[in-house]
């Protein structure tokens, strides 16, 4: 139980930071990437935009979809 309560929570931090990430980029249009102070633009480099945009949103969503397992293990124990 404890197990699956630290996994929903640390999961959800996780995945929801690298969506917020991916939010942000869109909206001002520069998306961190690898160091956190290396930016892509996306008027200036709109395919490696693109490229770190999917792969943060990707790993953001496996973590939020571990934490919801997590949640519905905790809801329905077996």
């Amino acid at each position: 139980m404890i197990r699956e309560i630290i996994g929903l929570i640390i999961g959800s931090i996780f995945g929801m930071w690298l969506w917020i990430l991916v939010f942000r980029g869109f909206r001002t249009g520069q998306i961190r990437h690898t160091d956190g102070a290396s930016t892509y633009s996306l008027r200036k480099q709109p395919i490696k935009f693109s490229l770190v945009a999917a792969a943060l949103f990707c790993f953001g969503s496996i973590f939020l979809y571990g934490a919801w397992r997590c949640a519905i293990s905790i809801w329905h124990p077996s």
